[in-house]
């Protein structure tokens, strides 16, 4: 017989319990910090890929400009999805006016410099390509006419970054099977150069995957980490000219095998960038030493993630606490054995991981209290607030089954997230960013390209914990420029430019809601764009206070052939197609000017002091 023991108040212990488990149960589903909404999204897709042997990425980005992230998702066989952000949690399905499918990882740059992202897109089984983006909602494939087309079809993984430092982004691609890794220089007249010889990179096939740029040694340029699934890792180092040299075996991180994706961010707060592995074994950590070394603490810190095959992984803080987590996407393999000529693999399935950074070099693993612990067949994983409310969600893309996303719900937790901008987005990338707040101390910097063959949002994002200002934010630029701001508000978005001049949005729960301009300090004329050009060109600039403008444009003999009367304009940065000063390349007759150097030079009368002030900038245009 079953007793039961009755309170003084008529109540059993034993349905004291149930109502326990019953409140528990209720607060552990309120309190997961992620929700599954692919479907209410309008991103619910299915790849079907019958030897699950590597699938695809996925690339966050603003590609229309219009401040929010829009999503690509490319597949090699015939379902890429390009999506558009429609503001309000939804996506809608641009594809077929995109014109862009059938890749295996894509990438977001401004390669041109005229002020929009455009896109590489990555194949293992056709031909690499670019697409210019229009700045019209729509691509233009100019993979011939830039010279970044490689017929091998061997490619998987993509970085970009101004690794030289003139002022252009470069790439550098990894290749799978039969050819080593391509690096390819940017000549800034819209046309690449393959410089795989001549830069300093090793002739190597070791089946590469994962790359991703990053400066882990301070010194203020670019280094390229690669993955790669059959050999040692690589790690070139920057030499501060443009050429590299391998220094993993040097630096102790050249043993991991069979890595796939990899991630870089600074978990321990010590202003240098730690790395993490994700491989076919045991996953890896490597701990910035600071000295140039690292040394492996994956075991110590509690990531090895040992039960699947590990794929795409990040470094965010998606508590908002004031330290990296990292979240690891784990798939199986069990059909790969399938492909002709392909040794088997053990069917080593396990569920994506979300680690909580403890804040003591230790994790601990979240993935089922957070709503994140999916068995599915993962592969590819980015990072990025799409929803504009300062906490940072999730896309997993997984084969055989559906994808994932994950809205991050939030905490209380205050934030700040800086977009750097500048005249042309190239500026963007590599760019270093430091926030201090009382004794927390942060970096980050931005990327194209990371993960597994994926691209991440190009928006720094802080978690503060308790904070509600950060002390002083430290911008370094790629050209070396420092730029500092003080005593910021937590809880907003920063857009910040070299010339110091800001915008601050403040998050509401309907969205991005812009509160304050900055004041902008000088003015400045930026170098045209395209440049070299044929026939048309855009001048940006920028004005400090309202004033009646016009820029002259001069031939090599001093010869006026156009004067642009742009009439007053008040202060701000002019620096689209649609804002910008604009040159058709014709004289003041009406008749095109022959090919040469000119020399543009922008005049301002102020409104109110009638004060003038000119600056001046040359141009190339060739026909």
């Amino acid at each position: 017989m079953e007793v039961s023991m009755i309170l003084k108040d008529g109540w059993s212990s034993a349905y004291l319990c149930i109502l326990g488990l019953i409140a528990l149960v209720s607060v552990n589903q309120v309190s997961a910090a992620f929700t599954n909404v692919t479907q209410s999204a309008g991103l619910d897709r299915y790849e079907i890929d019958l030897f699950d042997s590597s699938a695809h990425g996925v690339a966050w980005a603003d590609y229309d400009n219009d401040g929010d992230l829009d999503l690509y998702l490319p597949y090699r066989f015939k379902f890429s999805r390009f999506c558009k952000n429609n503001g309000d949690g939804t996506f809608s399905d641009v594809t077929e006016k995109i014109g862009i499918k059938g890749y295996m990882s894509a990438c977001f740059a401004d390669y041109d410099n005229d002020g929009d992202l455009d896109l590489f897109v990555i194949n293992f089984l056709k031909p690499n390509a670019l697409y210019k983006n229009n700045n019209d909602g729509t691509f233009s494939d100019v993979t011939a006419l830039s010279r970044v087309g490689d017929d091998r079809g061997d490619t998987y993984g993509i970085t970009l970054g101004d690794y030289d430092k003139d002022g252009d982004l470069d790439f550098y691609v990894t290749s799978y099977l039969f050819y080593p890794d391509q690096f390819y220089g940017n000549n800034g007249d819209g046309t690449f150069t393959n410089l795989s010889d001549k830069r300093g990179f090793k002739n190597l096939e070791e089946r590469g995957l994962g790359v991703l740029s990053l400066d882990y040694d301070n010194d203020r340029d670019l280094d390229i980490y690669v993955a790669n699934d059959f050999g040692d890792d690589v790690l070139y180092q920057n030499q501060g000219d443009g050429t590299f040299r391998d220094v993993a075996a040097k630096v102790g991180i050249d043993k991991p095998f069979n890595a796939m994706g990899v991630t870089a961010g600074d978990y321990d707060n010590d202003l240098d960038l730690d790395i993490y592995i994700t491989n076919g074994g045991t996953n890896v950590l490597y701990r910035n030493n600071g000295d140039g070394t690292f040394t492996n603490v994956a075991k110590e810190a509690g990531v090895e993630d040992r039960p699947g095959i590990g794929w795409g992984t990040s470094f965010f803080d998606y508590d908002n606490d004031g330290d990296l987590d990292l979240y690891v996407v784990n798939g199986s393999l069990e059909n790969v054995g399938k492909i002709p000529g392909n040794p088997s693999w053990p069917n080593r399935s396990g569920p994506n991981v979300l680690y909580r950074n403890d804040g003591d070099g230790t994790f601990t693993d979240v993935s089922e209290r957070e709503g994140v612990k999916d068995d599915g067949k993962g592969r590819g994983s980015s990072i990025g607030d799409y929803d504009n409310d300062g906490d940072l969600d999730i896309y997993v893309v997984n084969i055989n089954r559906h994808d994932v996303l994950y809205r991050n719900e939030g905490n209380p937790n205050h934030w700040l997230q800086i977009k750097p901008r500048a005249n042309y987005q190239s500026l963007w990338i590599g760019t270093r960013i430091k926030a201090v707040a009382g004794d927390l101390r942060q970096i980050r910097e931005i990327r194209a390209g990371s993960s597994y063959v994926s691209q991440e949002s190009m928006v720094a994002a802080f978690g503060l914990g308790g904070y509600e200002k950060v002390d002083e934010i430290e911008i370094r630029w790629p050209n070396g420029a420092i730029q500092t701001l003080k005593n910021m508000k937590a809880d907003q978005l920063l857009v910040v430019t070299p010339e110091s001049w800001t915008i601050q949005a403040q998050v509401d729960p309907s969205g991005l809601k812009l509160t304050k301009w900055g004041k902008v300090r000088r003015l400045a004329l930026y170098p045209n764009y395209p440049n070299p050009f044929n026939p048309e060109t855009w001048i940006p600039f920028q004005l400090a206070e309202k004033a009646k403008i016009k820029i002259e444009v001069y031939n090599i003999h001093g010869q006026l052939m156009r004067v642009l009367e742009l009439g007053k304009k008040g202060p701000g940065l002019y620096l689209t197609p649609s804002q910008a000063a604009y040159w058709d390349g014709k004289n003041e007759g009406g008749e095109k000017v022959s090919s040469g150097i000119y020399f543009y030079r922008l005049i301002t009368t102020a409104d109110e002091s009638q004060q003038k002030q000119s600056a001046i900038d040359r141009m190339v245009l060739i026909k």
